[in-house]
């Protein structure tokens, strides 16, 4: 889901929501929505769902993605060829689990 929002004017945003099953508090998806200023004066936001199937396979092996929004964030993802964490810029949305906000939290999950 896209949306379009005009005049606003900040740093890129996130907020995330985590939507439950009532009564139970058992989470169904998680939904993450990031607000990307361009040009000071447009936002686009983009929604990514973070699935539970995604999450079985191992966030190390897989590949690192920059995802599909223009933001530019610096990030760490495990390449498992070089069997090392590496920086790359992330677009702000999309991607998946093989995507680290520091090099100390890529290496304490991935390498061993």
């Amino acid at each position: 889901m896209w949306c379009f929002i005009s005049r606003f004017e900040g740093p890129p945003t996130q907020y995330t929501f985590a939507h439950t099953i009532p009564a139970t508090g058992i989470p169904m998806s998680k939904f993450t929505i990031i607000l990307i200023a361009v040009a000071s004066l447009t936002v686009f936001c983009c929604v990514t769902v973070n699935s539970a199937s995604t999450a079985a396979i191992d966030a190390c092996m897989q590949p690192m993605v920059k995802g599909y929004c223009y933001a530019i964030f610096k990030m760490f993802y495990y390449n498992s060829a070089n069997k090392q964490c590496e920086e790359f810029e992330y677009g702000g949305c999309g991607g998946n689990q093989n995507r680290f906000d520091t090099k100390e939290q890529c290496e304490k999950t991935c390498a061993s």
